[in-house]
Parts: C-alpha cells; sequence; structure tokens
C-alpha cells in the first residue's frame, strides 16, 4: 500500500481503499457468489429459470473449473475414470507404473486433483477417438487427445532417461444394487468391476 499526506499526517498509511477499488472488489464478490448459488440451483430437478440463470454464469465457472465436486457423489455417482501410463526405459530399469488417481495421496484434497485430472483425461481421450486423424495419422490408429499428450510430456521430464509413455484408461464400475443384496459388500477392487484398458497411445520421450 502507498504511503499518503492523508488526515493521518505524512508518511501514514491510509486504512482506506479507494472508491473505484471497493467497488471492482465487491462486484467480483457478488458476481463469484451469484454464480455458485446458480450453480446450486440449477442442478436437477431444475426448471428452465434456474437453468437459464446458470448459463449465464456458466463460462465463468467452467473456465476456472470452479465445478461442484461433490455432485460426483451423489445421488447416483457413476463409475470413476482411471489412467494407467507405463515408463519404460531402454537402459535395463524396470518399467515404472503410474495410476491417476494414487490412492496413497495425502492430503485428500490432491487425491481430489487426482480424480479431476483423470476424468478430464479420460474424457478427452474418447471425444479425441471419434474425430479425423490428422496427416501421418494411420486410420487405425487412436488420436490421443491433448490431455494425454500432456500428460505423457509432463512424465517424460519427471522420469528422466526414459524411453516411451504409454497411457491406458479404464474405469471402476460400481455394485450393483443386485450384487449387494447377493453378496453383501463385495470386494470392490474386484477386477470385475472393472472395464477392459483402453489403450490412448504410445509417446517416444525424445519427442518432448
Amino acid at each position: 500500500m502507498a504511503r499518503s499526506r492523508g488526515a493521518n499526517g505524512p508518511g501514514v498509511v491510509s486504512p482506506n481503499w479507494p472508491s473505484w477499488a471497493k467497488l471492482v472488489v465487491s462486484g467480483s464478490l457478488v458476481w463469484h457468489l451469484a454464480s455458485q448459488l446458480a450453480a446450486q440451483f440449477a442442478a436437477p430437478p431444475a426448471s428452465g429459470l434456474e437453468r437459464a440463470v446458470a448459463d449465464i454464469f456458466a463460462p465463468y465457472y467452467e473456465g476456472l473449473d470452479l465445478g461442484h465436486a461433490y455432485r460426483y457423489y451423489a445421488p447416483e455417482p457413476g463409475p470413476t475414470p482411471i489412467v494407467q501410463a507405463r515408463v519404460t526405459y531402454d537402459d535395463g530399469r524396470p518399467d515404472v507404473e503410474v495410476r491417476l488417481p494414487d490412492r496413497s495421496l495425502a492430503p485428500r484434497l490432491r487425491y481430489q486433483r487426482h480424480l479431476n485430472l483423470a476424468n478430464h483425461m479420460f474424457n478427452d481421450a474418447m471425444r479425441a477417438r471419434t474425430h479425423e486423424h490428422g496427416p501421418g495419422e494411420a486410420p487405425h490408429d487412436p488420436n490421443p487427445g491433448r490431455w494425454a499428450i500432456s500428460y505423457a510430456r509432463h512424465l517424460a521430464k519427471t522420469h528422466p532417461g526414459a524411453k516411451t509413455i504409454t497411457i491406458f484408461t479404464t474405469r471402476h464400475l460400481l455394485p450393483s444394487l443386485a450384487d449387494v443384496a447377493r453378496e453383501g459388500v463385495p470386494d470392490i477392487d474386484d477386477e470385475r468391476f472393472y472395464e477392459v484398458l483402453t489403450f490412448v497411445g504410445e509417446f517416444p520421450c525424445d519427442a518432448f
């Protein structure tokens, strides 16, 4: 804060913000809180008016990724997207397996961030597979998507000496009510609750 020669005397820091700064900060806070309330009221079941109001704020909270994570868990959570990456070396070192999300992460906010990254990458890879292939891409080669390329670049930089990064996606399914009624609480890590791995792409590290 700048020093001023106001009523408090020369060289004393004024505790008051200028009027324009108060208006900007107050307006920003009102906008932010209104966007969050609009998103809450637009969740199903919602009226057409509630959804229309939320659409006004959608570019703001979607651009800043301010979505409400707890919506994922209720009332009917879907399968959990999982990204698995294999880092290979050509100098005899064993392969390294990397998984998003990593259950060992702490605090849990980091685990939530991993869930978010895996969800974005899974959805981006699924969309990319339906797009036309660019120059030099064979028709049978899947388009990996920008998120997968960015993640492969990150792994190449954090694993010096790696030769290739291979990325797969899958989803962790929830037990059905029939499973629970028949077996009680099943082992959710049983392989039958995982979809088959889907190949996303293999990335040579020297390309990054």
